[in-house]
């Protein structure tokens, strides 16, 4: 797993998104698939989208969240990769949305 602190994601141009009372709901464009975030992934989600690198968006989560750090950034990073090994994020590049 990346560090981090160097990972840096972007949402590819074939995904757009949306934020409806709370959560967040992305489309496929490719596949026609879409996904519903809840509260908590919307918030990683969209610090992505903006193009915050992994590290700031765990600072954010911090300040705005209770609970032990560790299990945080396992999470975060979780996510994130459940995201990536969809394609609802990509690698580097320039963000999309």
């Amino acid at each position: 797993m990346a560090s981090a602190k160097s990972r840096e994601l972007s949402v590819p141009d074939h995904v757009v998104w949306k934020e409806l009372g709370g959560e967040m709901v992305l489309l496929d464009l490719q596949s026609g698939e879409y996904l519903t975030l809840s509260e908590t992934a919307a918030f990683i989600y969209l610090r992505v989208a903006r193009g915050e690198v992994e590290e700031a968006v765990l600072a954010e989560m911090m300040q705005t969240y209770e609970g032990d750090e560790a299990v945080m950034k396992q999470k975060t990073a979780d996510f994130l990769d459940e995201m990536l090994e969809v394609g609802y994020l990509t690698s580097g590049g320039t963000a999309g949305g």
